[in-house]
């Protein structure tokens, strides 16, 4: 599936993280998983989480959750935890090889 620039999909996100400093402004998914809370590592939950310029950490949601894997236009490869919701995974899921406006 392919967008033209005047219709990129676009990726939000709440905060400035750490995780995206340096990426650039578009990102490719590479690919979508379905994962649980406890799934993760401490590690993994603070990369994604941590606010940049603070020692602040984001809220995951414990439970069900979609890992996102993205590589960015520099080259860099960064994820982001979503909540899971059926719609959300099939949703983010057929995006797969899509390139996302960073926002």
């Amino acid at each position: 599936m392919e967008f033209t620039e005047d219709f990129m999909k676009k990726i939000k996100f709440s905060h400035d993280y750490d995780k995206l400093q340096g990426m650039g402004h578009t990102s490719t998914l590479l690919q979508v998983l379905k994962v649980h809370y406890t799934d993760l590592s401490e590690y993994m939950l603070k990369y994604d989480a941590k606010i940049y310029g603070s020692d602040e950490l984001y809220p995951v949601p414990k439970g069900d959750l979609i890992l996102l894997i993205f590589q960015s236009d520099k080259n860099m490869i960064f994820t982001t935890i979503r909540r899971y919701t059926p719609s959300k995974f099939e949703y983010y899921k057929n995006l797969e090889g899509v390139v996302f406006e960073i926002c």
